[in-house]
């Protein structure tokens, strides 16, 4: 379960997450931070009433997070050909 999960991961299981990170655990410090609703898998929970049909790889979702991660690769190749 989710719960179990975050329990496993950051020591408390009722907190936020992806069913499978708790987003305490997924912030890293000094990261640019992206928070996205829905899930870590592709598999949503059986639980019909939480059940979201998203996940990282959905359509809705894939541009949330791969805006930021190619801009941030550009800034990162930018800075690497400058030194």
């Amino acid at each position: 379960s989710a719960f179990e999960s975050y329990r496993l991961v950051c020591g408390l299981g009722d907190v936020a997450g992806d069913g499978v990170v708790p987003v305490v655990s997924a912030h890293l410090e000094g990261a640019d931070q992206v928070t996205l609703q829905c899930y870590h898998s592709i598999t949503p929970p059986a639980d019909p009433i939480k059940m979201r049909k998203v996940w990282y790889g959905s359509e809705l979702v894939v541009d949330a997070w791969l805006g930021p991660l190619m801009e941030a690769f550009e800034l990162g190749a930018q800075k690497a050909s400058a030194a």
